[in-house]
């Protein structure tokens, strides 16, 4: 994890949702990749480096928005991210996460921004 924590659990949980994602992504999409629709396309984006690469999008595209809302961001992320899994495996409301972190990934896109990881 790219973030400065230092609460162990919560490095734990970044990880493990870093890996479950990663894992479905290769259920889902037979690889190491992602649509996403930036102004009616869909770019097929490739993860590179595989959990670690999943690990900078959960970077910039949860945990800093975290950071920058809440004082006490290590608790709340480590809250958020026990809701978002079992054994190993994304629940749906993980999936959701993850849905809504594409979505603010291809907005920011589709406004002319950066995708940034």
């Amino acid at each position: 994890m790219k973030r400065t924590a230092h609460n162990a659990r919560l490095t734990m949980l970044v990880n493990e949702f870093a890996a479950a994602v990663l894992l479905r992504l290769r259920q889902e999409n037979g690889g190491e990749w992602f649509p996403l629709p930036v102004n009616g396309q869909i770019v097929h984006v490739a993860v590179t480096d595989g959990e670690s690469g999943i690990l900078l999008l959960v970077d910039s595209w949860m945990l800093s928005p975290i950071e920058q809302e809440y004082t006490h961001w290590e608790a709340v992320a480590t809250e958020l991210l026990t809701g978002c899994l079992a054994n190993g495996l994304l629940t749906q409301w993980g999936h959701e996460i993850w849905l809504d972190m594409l979505r603010d990934m291809s907005d920011s896109l589709s406004k002319g921004g950066i995708f940034h990881a």
